[in-house]
């Protein structure tokens, strides 16, 4: 079968050879295993195991089927009813799936030689009974003829003989009726035979009701029936008679325990089996008696054929017409045998015949017409043929041309013994005369072999296929056989190919084992596996399935456990041992059985009916072996070295190496497993990606070996990672893990942050502080931008960075931001500009036309130049930082003044995001409003402003005041109008919603807020304001939407345990998200920036009114510098905060140096009215040089300024607090009548603070040589209008130095002020760790002896001298009465102010415990009797009530066993704790009414239908009409009364009051509004405020001229010197004013 070329050669050293190896597969399904080893003179002899399997050649036999149809068989064809001497035919079709082309042949019977008529019922058309089948897949149709020549039913099996293959069949199934004629009157038809007939029939063979009668198979019809009637279920014995339907075709042991079994042998399947057996096999209930070899007939002779009939009931035989002159049968036409009897016919021959076949039909007596036979019981009818041999033919003597394949042997495959097997045998006829053949071997008992056909005619230059059966003998006679295939054919006998078969019964032997069946494995430690591999082979040709049993747990495991083994194969078997602590050194057994791979089938099953296989007997065992197998157990030790690795940082993604070593201490080999554990909770890492991987995770340690194992950090996302490595053994029963290694490692992406953002010289202009451009710029969504991974998607906007607008030509922003690295990368960035490109085109490339966008960035870039950036790319190494330059140039009013850039900001192997610049540039008379603290936001957005949150419970008139500026950015005044889109209770209220604004200042808008709830607030308001251009009458309007936000918080609801308040969100705010705001101290150093202060921004939390809060400030000038530098520096003086606010030092000045710093003390004192408090103050710093003393001027206003500096004493009167000042201030309420003064008795704390009245303005000097920016210094504070009133009451420059340089630095003050009570109550404060100071009485202080009066002036006049040592006496004795103890003790018992309590408060009032225990009564219901346990009590109280209490407490309750007195139980509890439980107690029996009641609604609902909702709806619309018409009746009767019409003349008269009053007052208040607006347009004209503001200064300076000559005196009253010089007119004319 196998050869190997060469079988002999010589192999060179470092050398190989190919070797072919050929297969000659002998016959089908025949499946070798040889070895083959290879000799060399050095004694290796490697061996070669080779396999091949010879499969049997695909070939499908089948019909087209319809879709509709029911017949489901594919190898049955129904020709159906068909008139006798017709014709009808059918289409069958083979296919051949195989690559070579292959011979069949029908057993169909034998057509005449000389005149080729068909003398058969069923024939295939132009004689192709044999043929060639093409290969490939190409299905051939063979036409199926039918031609019936008596009216009856006719049934045949056809096999079919395929090469290379086993057989099979086809059943052809017909109905033949006559028609009534003329010469037969009388119709016959028989009853339609289907396919259902023949299966039930097949069925019945095999159930063993082949033989019985029509009544008998009645009678058993009739019983299966009365059981399925009385059971109500089917039986089996149904499928042994025929149905309706596809159900009709089952057969009745078709099933079977596997899908196509094979044989025992394992050839080929019992499928394929079957036809063949049903071949050698089956029997008929009727035979033919000495004819089943043929008759050989003689011209002139006869010869008799006797038919037996088996069955228990009369048939009717009826031959088919010959079609040959030479033969004739007789009796002729039908004859009845009965049963068990025999009947003889007679052969008779008159002429040459040389090879032919009769046949016959044979059916129940009953079912020759349709009316006497039942469809269930339907017999189908059965085909007798034989053939008809001429015996002196032409044929005799003529010598035989025959070839046979194979030709010289037929070897059959092993064969189970008892089994039969099959092979094909192909002869052909070479010669061009037929030839009549005759089997001449294989004929006796002895013989293991059979063949078929025994006779036939082999056509000329045609082939005949023989199937040969081996049936091999038992085991008892096993062996070897063969036999020699002899033909006699024409007279001569010739012989064919040797047969050969064998039978065999499997046998199989144990390899790699001792001799007495013993196996001994390695020594193994304890959690570790050692393996032995041993052999199974199968010595026999016969397929064997193995099995092995574990009798005990000691072995882990042994595979396979079972297993097939073909002829001479070899199974491996892996005996697996892994001790556990419990056992050292054992054996056991391991028991192996061999038996068949299938048990002996029922052959006569398949004999009856090649469909139906059944099921096999179960598998003997064969062979079973008892194998002995030794475990040693020893014990492992492994360690890690070194026990702790670290990796740097590294890129997330990025790889590191590192190397440990692995120790094996023990004595044994050992078995390990790498694994990863969590350092956090000590779980198995189980990531697909895990950021630690191991080269070699598993292997084998040999004894005291070390192995290096080299470990790949690689981590997948960016963090912290700590990772236990760890070392398992393998153990069966448990985890072992005998060393571990610590493995720390950190992943980052590069990334970069904002810190910090100033503008260039903007400290002093409105909206350009460090915590408006941090807003303006979105750096808080950016820099949030910036900390996420790469990996993470951010939503595709671009980051806004929006410069604060301003009028055309006035300047360049210019923002510096500070760009820091806070990982430990390095960290490439760059920014790149819309118009470059990434890749360089070439000359030749179309970029094609440019859209508008890219023009209008184009021209935005290279034409207006209003952007720049620098420096464009930077590298930073970790903790490094950068200054980013951005600017922005109001150079021109093109594309309507706004101008966007964006830009492409690229972190490299980091983040990629979009920024754009935008800027806007405004006329030069165009004013531009927005709120201080909020975004400038574009046209099509609303801006919106976040006010401080306001606590819930706070009084209407304590809600806290909360400022916002609003600037004007634009170089025009406007007039203001702010109102809200909604009015009502929860809308904010603003005190000066409408005004004047101008340019380049703010106003600031004063908002109350009052919330009914905690939650947040969201207030549209349309901010509308008009100003004028050029021209007088030209007057413009604009509208601006805005959103205010505001939160209201529940205090008492934020409180920690400790009983520490929170700040409120507005602080809190502060707090949390300082970098979202601002840094709190510089970062960025400004170009000529002289100093810089520690903190630009003080938080004072939440404070209560009359608190005293410090902190401290540092001021760091700049060091390099000369060392005769000093700096001054002055406070701002008139700011917002200047009553509450103060800072010492005010003013000095400081020399330059290393150490020298000047320490602020800064307090605020919050004797004011509850507000929040956001706001700024400036600090100027000058940096001076020493110089020579400097001249005097010699202008009159240079000597005006030196007198005024020099009298210190005299007060301006610009700045002094006049009476009508005063008045204004004491006079004015605020919302809900509040006066702007502070309270200084108990009765007016207990009113309300109020803010104090403005303290009068301090003097200010200012020299002419330190006048710097003065166009800046104009808008510092945007209240004043000139750096005298902002800067105040400094230390004057000394004149003998020269300014060099100045700084204006900014300090941002965040606080919220609260009223006291509510600052305990609400807030939860503690007012014992705050400074307070006493509240002020109206007691003068006391006078010491050397301050007495009448020691002080001598020149007083006696009566003022009593009057005043009076009152000083008077005040001394009032002052020790109110200092006595006993005076203390009697103020301590006034009533003070009640606290107003809570809802809650009220609502919990009676919480005794009688009342307590009546409401628990009603909450538990009946089944509570007023005593508990402790563990009952603590469930109520602390799981259904929620009441905390302390663990110590609640344990005490839990140890209590014995029951407790409810009752007695509360009113030992503190009146805290029972009013909770009352709270609780009442929030349960709400929530419980609550339910009950919705589900008392909830059945109400339920039980009504829609009929009677709409019927009561129909009843309430009918009543209400009824009522209104009652009403309008009773209403025009009472009109036609009198009183009924005087009382309507009278309401209609009061009606026309009422109107005309409103129509005076709407026509007032248009009045109003006109002069208002008349007046606002003119104040709002720039040359009737130049006309003022000269007017005004001329004024005053006559006047301060007049009292430098003495002409008018500055202290005296300036109403008596008004009344003096009545006539004397300082004002411009009356004629200037009217202009």
């Amino acid at each position: 079968v196998f050869s190997i070329i060469p079988s002999s050669f010589t192999l060179n050293p470092n050398s190989e050879i190919n070797l072919a190896i050929h297969y000659t597969p002998r016959p089908a399904g025949c499946f070798v295993c040889d070895h083959f080893e290879f000799l060399t003179p050095g004694g290796n002899r490697p061996r070669l195991e080779i396999t091949g399997e010879a499969t049997s050649a695909n070939v499908q036999l089948y019909k087209k089927q319809d879709n509709n149809s029911i017949d489901t068989v594919l190898n049955s064809i129904n020709f159906g009813c068909v008139q006798v001497q017709s014709t009808a035919t059918r289409v069958l079709f083979l296919q051949n799936d195989t690559t070579a082309p292959l011979r069949y042949q029908f057993l169909l019977g034998i057509s005449d030689s000389e005149k080729q008529v068909p003398t058969n019922t069923f024939s295939i058309k132009d004689g192709k009974e044999r043929g060639i089948l093409p290969p490939g897949g190409l299905a051939v149709g063979l036409q199926l003829i039918c031609h019936p020549q008596s009216p009856s039913q006719y049934y045949q099996r056809v096999f079919v003989l395929i090469e290379r293959r086993l057989p099979l069949f086809i059943d052809l199934i017909a109905t033949a009726y006559q028609p009534a004629t003329l010469l037969n009157a009388k119709e016959q038809k028989p009853a339609t035979l289907r396919h259902a007939h023949l299966q039930a029939y097949r069925n019945r063979i095999v159930r063993g009701w082949g033989l019985l009668a029509p009544m008998q198979l009645d009678e058993k019809f009739n019983e299966i029936k009365q059981y399925q009637y009385d059971h109500d279920s089917s039986n089996i014995d149904t499928l042994c008679f025929a149905r309706i339907g596809a159900d009709g075709h089952d057969a009745l042991l078709m099933a079977c325990t596997e899908e196509n079994p094979v044989s025992r042998s394992g050839e080929a399947t019992r499928t394929e089996l079957a036809v063949a057996t049903e071949m050698f096999e089956h029997e008929q209930a009727l035979i033919l008696v000495d004819a089943i070899k043929g008759l050989d007939l003689a011209p002139g002779t006869s010869k008799i054929i006797s038919v037996e009939n088996k069955t228990q009931a009369k048939v009717t035989i009826v031959w088919t017409e010959i079609n040959s002159q030479f033969l004739s049968i007789s009796p002729s036409g039908s004859i009845d045998v009965g049963p068990n009897q025999n009947v003889n016919f007679s052969v008779h021959c008159n002429g040459p015949v040389i090879a032919t076949s009769i046949e016959a039909t044979a059916f129940f007596k009953n079912q020759r017409s349709f009316r006497l036979a039942d469809d269930a019981t339907l017999q189908p009818p059965w085909h007798l043929e034989t053939l008809v041999f001429g015996a002196k033919n032409s044929l005799l003597g003529l010598s035989p041309q025959l070839t046979f394949f194979p030709s010289d042997s037929l070897e059959f495959t092993p064969v189970f013994a008892g089994d039969a097997t099959y092979q094909m045998l192909t002869c052909r006829n070479k010669s061009k005369l037929p030839a009549v053949f005759e089997i001449m071997c294989c004929d006796t008992e002895s013989s293991c072999f059979r063949i078929l056909p025994r006779r036939g005619l082999i056509p000329a230059e045609g082939f005949q296929l023989f199937i040969v059966q081996f049936k091999a003998p038992d085991i008892a006679f096993l062996g070897k056989e063969k036999e020699a295939f002899k033909l006699r054919v024409n007279g001569f006998d010739v012989w064919g190919p040797m047969l050969l078969g064998a039978g065999a019964v499997p046998e199989c032997e144990l390899e790699d084992i001792d001799q007495d069946l013993s196996v001994t494995l390695p020594p193994t430690s304890i959690g570790l596996e050692s393996m032995r591999i041993i052999g199974l082979r199968n010595s026999s040709r016969v397929p064997c399935i193995f099995h092995i049993n574990e009798a005990n747990d000691i072995l882990k495991s042994a595979e396979p456990a079972t297993g097939v083994l073909r002829g001479h194969e070899r199974a491996n078997i892996a005996l697996r041992f892994a001790p556990n602590d419990a056992i050292k050194a054992t054996n056991t057994q391991l028991s192996i059985s061999v038996r068949p791979v299938a048990g002996q089938p029922p052959i006569e099953i398949s004999a009856a009916d090649a469909r139906q296989l059944g099921s096999a007997q179960t598998p003997e065992i064969l062979q079973k072996f008892q194998l002995q197998v030794f475990t040693p157990a020893s014990t492992g030790q492994v360690s890690i070295e070194p026990p702790m690795l670290s990796f740097p940082i590294s890129l997330v993604k990025a790889s590191q190496t590192d190397v440990i070593t692995l120790v094996n201490a023990s004595q044994g080999p050992v078995a390990y497993t790498m694994m990863l554990k969590s350092v956090q909770n000590n779980d198995l890492i189980l990531a697909t990606e895990p950021p630690l991987s191991v080269d070699i995770p598993t292997g084998l340690l040999p004894a005291r070996s070390r192995k290096s194992i080299r470990l790949t950090f690689q981590p997948q996302f960016a963090g912290d990672f700590e990772m236990l490595l760890v070392c398992k053994l393998n153990n069966a029963h448990n985890l072992v893990y005998d060393s571990e290694c610590l493995v720390k490692g950190r992943a980052s992406y590069p990334t970069v942050c904002i810190r910090d953002a100033r503008m260039v010289n903007g400290d002093c202009r409105p909206g350009c502080d460090s915590s408006q451009l941090w807003q303006q710029f979105s750096l808080t969504e950016l820099n949030e931008a910036l900390t996420q991974p790469p990996t993470v998607d951010v939503q595709e906007e671009k980051f806004k960075f929006r410069f604060i607008p301003q009028p055309v030509a006035a300047g360049t922003q210019t923002v510096l931001l500070d760009v820091y690295n806070p990982g430990e990368l390095a960290v490439s960035l760059s920014v790149h500009w819309p118009n470059e490109r990434e890749v360089d085109l070439e000359d030749w490339a179309d970029e094609g036309e440019p859209t508008e966008a890219e023009v209008r960035i184009n021209r935005i870039i290279d034409e207006l130049k209003c952007f720049e950036l620098s420096p464009r790319t930077a590298e930073l190494g970790p903790s490094e930082s950068m200054t980013l330059r951005i600017s922005y140039a109001a150079n021109s009013r093109e594309l309507d003044g706004i101008h966007d850039l964006p830009l492409l900001f690229k972190v490299n192997k980091g983040r990629h995001l979009k920024i754009e610049l935008v800027g806007r540039t405004l006329g030069f008379s165009e004013p531009c409003l927005f709120l201080g603290g909020g975004i400038f936001a574009e046209d099509n957005i609303i801006p919106s402003k976040t006010l401080a949150a306001v606590s819930v419970g706070v009084r209407p008139e304590d809600a806290p005041l909360q400022i916002c500026q609003l600037v004007n950015l634009g170089n025009a005044a406007c007039n203001y109008s702010l109102r809200f889109h909604r009015r009502d209770i929860l809308c904010p209220s603003i005190e000066n919603p409408s005004g004047y604004i101008d340019a380049l200042c703010s106003v600031p808008l004063r908002f109350r807020f009052l919330p009914l709830e905690a939650r947040n607030y969201q207030f549209e308001a349309e901010l509308e304001y008009s100003w004028s251009a050029d021209d007088f009458n030209d007057e413009h309007f604009a509208v601006k939407n805005i959103r205010l936000e505001i939160s209201g918080f529940d205090a008492r609801a934020i409180r920690t345990v400790d009983r520490k308040v929170q700040d409120p969100p507005f602080v809190r705010l502060a707090q949390a998200t300082k970098s979202a705001q601002s840094p709190d101290h510089q970062i960025v150093s400004l170009p000529q920036q002289i100093a810089m202060l520690s903190q630009d921004r003080l938080e004072f939390g939440t404070l209560p009114q009359r608190a005293r809060v410090t902190q401290l400030v540092a001021l760091l000038p700049k060091t390099d510098v000369e060392a005769t530098t000093f700096f001054e520096y002055e406070w701002q003086q008139s700011n917002e905060l200047h009553d509450i606010l103060s800072i010492e030092p005010q003013s000095g000045s400081i020399q330059a140096g290393v150490n020298n710093v000047s320490f602020f003390r800064v307090e605020l004192r919050a004797d004011c009215e509850p507000q929040a408090i956001d706001d700024s103050i400036l600090l100027l710093v000058r940096e001076c040089l020493p110089q020579a003393t400097r001249g005097r001027r010699g202008t009159n206003r240079g000597s005006l300024s030196s007198t005024i500096g020099n009298n210190n004493s005299v007060e301006s009167l610009a700045s002094r607090c006049t009476a009508t000042q005063e008045k204004h201030l004491t006079h004015k309420l605020l919302p809900s009548g509040r006066l702007p003064t502070m309270p200084i008795s108990s009765l007016d704390q207990s009113i309300g603070i109020g803010r104090q009245p403005t303290s009068p303005l301090k003097s200010t000097t200012t020299s002419s040589t330190n006048k710097l920016n003065e166009s800046s210094f104009l808008r510092l504070d945007l209240t004043q209008d000139s750096v005298s009133s902002a800067f105040q009451g400094g230390t004057k420059t000394n004149s003998k130095s020269v300014v060099v340089s100045s700084s204006i630095l900014r300090l941002r003050l965040l606080a919220d002020i609260v009223k006291e009570e509510h600052f305990t109550s609400i807030h939860g404060g503690d007012l014992d760790v705050l400074r307070l100071p006493k509240p002020a009485v109206f007691i003068p202080a006391a006078v010491t002896k050397s301050e007495h009066v009448l020691e002080s002036d001598e020149s007083v006049s006696r009566e003022k001298a009593r009057a005043a040592a009076l009152r000083s006496q008077a005040a001394e004795l009032f002052r020790e009465a109110l200092s006595s103890h006993e005076t203390t003790q009697v103020l301590q018992l006034l009533p003070t102010q009640p606290v107003v309590p809570f809802y809650s408060d009220i609502q919990c009032s009676n919480c005794s415990s009688i009342e307590l225990v009546h409401r628990f009564t009603v909450w538990q219901g009946d089944h509570f009797h007023g005593r508990l346990r402790g563990s009952e009590i603590r469930d109520i109280i602390v799981r259904e009530l929620g009441i905390r209490c302390s663990s110590t407490y609640l344990d005490a309750l839990d140890k209590e066993k014995e029951e407790i007195d409810f009752e007695s139980w509360l009113a030992s509890l503190p009146i805290e704790l029972r009013r909770g439980i009352a709270l609780a107690l009442n929030e349960a029996l709400s929530r419980s009414r609550f339910d009950r009641a919705t589900e008392r609604e909830k059945n109400r609902q339920t039980n009504f239908s829609d009929a009677d909702k709409n019927m009561a709806a129909t009843r309430i619309g009918s009543i209400f009409r009824r009522n209104m018409a009652r009403h309008a009746v009773d209403k025009r009767h009472y009109l036609a009364t009198t009183l009924g019409q005087l009382e309507e003349k009278g309401a209609i008269a009061l009606q026309n009051q009422i109107r005309k009053y409103r129509s005076r007052k709407r026509a007032k208040a248009a009045l109003d509004k006109r002069l208002n607006a008349i007046s606002s347009k003119l104040f709002a004209n720039h040359s009737f405020q130049h006309m003022l503001y000269v007017a005004l200064e001329n004024t005053i300076y006559n006047l301060i001229q007049e009292a430098v000559l003495g002409e008018f005196p500055l202290i005296d009253n300036a109403k008596e010197k008004e009344e003096s010089n009545y006539n004397h007119s300082y004002l411009p004319t009356t004629n200037v004013i009217s202009q």
